[in-house]
């Protein structure tokens, strides 16, 4: 909610500089948080389609026991819904997403501070003075309990790599560059946007060498979050150059 909030913020003043109408944006949004939750809830049932295909589709609304998403759905869904409502109307996505980049930024950062809170997306074990260990019950102190690790007298996991405050602070530092672009150098339409999504992606491809939870699907030895990070390196790299050739 405070990604959200603090999104809306942050975006509604390039978006009014823009023309779009804050009545109709609220509908955008509101549609991109539906698209959003919504594929990001579908990503994670297939990537741990054995735990929830028994009793599906009731086990795809559980958020109570098999509670899950993935940010990469999450991200796909709510460009897809907010480029068909954009498109009723008639307005330019890329115009659009450009003033909302650094809120996706920002709203990295601040999700990924519940994600610390709750435990998930934790990283593996290290033994640098980054280490953090999670308390009894928590996601990484069964996974390491069940991995033979730790022992059932322990009171906490193995201290491991806090991926997801990292996450924190590569959201938070790439919100403030496209800022700075978005003000300072957006020349065409798409660029701030692109900026996003190759800045994402590179994190999101090297963060995943050092995470530790396994639910996120393996294909070929490289998770499902590096190919997705690959795919949208190579659309970022596509809108910048089409885009700036389209200016010129």
């Amino acid at each position: 909610m405070l990604a959200i909030v603090s999104g809306w913020m942050l975006a509604l003043p390039a978006l009014k500089k823009q023309g779009f109408l804050a009545e109709k944006v609220v509908i955008v949004v509101f549609v991109g948080l539906v698209g959003a939750v919504t594929v990001a809830r579908l990503f994670y049932v297939l990537t741990n389609w054995a735990v929830f295909s028994p009793d599906l589709p009731l086990s795809f609304f559980d958020f109570g026991r098999r509670q899950g998403l993935v940010a990469y759905g999450g991200y796909l869904g709510g460009f897809l819904a907010s480029y068909l409502v954009t498109r009723v109307y008639g307005w330019n996505w890329f115009s659009f997403a450009d003033a909302a980049a650094p809120s996706l930024a920002s709203g990295l950062g601040l999700t990924r501070i519940g994600c610390f809170l709750a435990g998930c997306d934790y990283g593996c074990p290290t033994s640098t003075w980054l280490g953090i260990a999670f308390p009894k019950n928590s996601f990484a102190y069964y996974d390491h309990l069940s991995r033979g690790l730790i022992g059932s007298q322990s009171s906490q996991s193995l201290p491991v790599h806090p991926t997801q405050l990292y996450a924190v602070g590569a959201g938070l530092l790439i919100c403030l560059i496209l800022l700075i672009i978005y003000k300072k150098f957006h020349t065409y339409k798409g660029l701030t946007f692109a900026c996003f999504l190759l800045l994402y992606g590179i994190f999101r491809f090297n963060v995943e060498f050092i995470r530790g939870d396994a639910d996120r699907g393996f294909f070929f030895g490289v998770t499902t979050s590096q190919w997705l990070a690959i795919l949208t390196i190579a659309w970022a790299l596509w809108i910048l150059k089409k885009n700036f050739y389209d200016a010129v």
